[in-house]
């Protein structure tokens, strides 16, 4: 802006000094502009191999896309091993078997067969002890115990105790992690094959998916931090 000169007044004709009124330049600065940039994140997902051991509800669920909806959850089913009908202690032995295997994660889907008989019997404490001390130092994710509504009475009380049991034993097993497997069932009497506790193909399926989001979840809360 250009200053102002006031013109001489009738006072500076008669000999007084003349008034200069000054008007001093403005200026207006802008504030720098600035532009942050978040800075770029990767997230790493947390290590997803995986062994598996069971019985025949879960090669049920193997046989029927167990390893592809764990590949789509970004985790690798690299070995299974079990048996339908197979004893927990013999599946403990099989686990033991794979312990030179690279892997982060154990799944384990093992003691409907001889539920009832083990639960009278005051077994399943020590048969989960034998069997998470076979995995080692991995994590095991082990689906607790779902009946079928055709099951009987004794069977679904003999899993209700199996369940208490796979509870009671994280406080001894830190690397311990049961997924709700009785609740799902509960909610999807379609996935039965009235055989019990087996499920119709289009149910292990299902079941399939569910169980390969589990072990993505705890395999993110558990080992991301590792």
């Amino acid at each position: 802006m250009v200053a102002e000169v006031a013109t001489p007044s009738t006072a500076a004709v008669s000999g007084l000094p003349s008034t200069v009124v000054t008007v001093a330049p403005t200026f207006t600065t802008a504030p720098p502009t600035t532009s942050t940039i978040p800075p770029t994140t990767t997230t790493i997902p947390a290590p997803c191999n995986v062994i598996a051991v069971s019985d025949s509800v879960g090669i049920d669920l193997i046989n029927n896309g167990l390893k592809d909806r764990m590949a789509f959850a970004g985790c690798d089913l690299k070995w299974t091993g079990g048996a339908r009908g197979i004893e927990v202690e013999a599946g403990a032995e099989v686990l033991a078997g794979a312990a030179d295997i690279d892997a982060d994660i154990v799944l384990v889907m093992l003691g409907y067969h001889n539920a009832n008989s083990n639960a009278r019997r005051g077994r399943f404490p020590a048969l989960i002890d034998m069997v998470v001390e076979a995995a080692g130092p991995r994590l095991v994710v082990w689906p607790m115990y779902g009946a079928t509504d055709d099951c009987s009475t004794n069977y679904k009380s003999g899993i209700a105790v199996a369940n208490q049991s796979l509870q009671d034993a994280t406080a001894r097993w830190p690397n311990l992690r049961p997924v709700d497997y009785t609740s799902l069932l509960a909610a999807h009497p379609e996935y039965s094959q009235q055989r019990c506790p087996h499920l119709l193909a289009s149910g292990s399926k299902e079941v399939a998916g569910w169980l390969a989001g589990q072990i993505r979840e705890t395999a993110n809360a558990v080992l991301a931090a590792v």
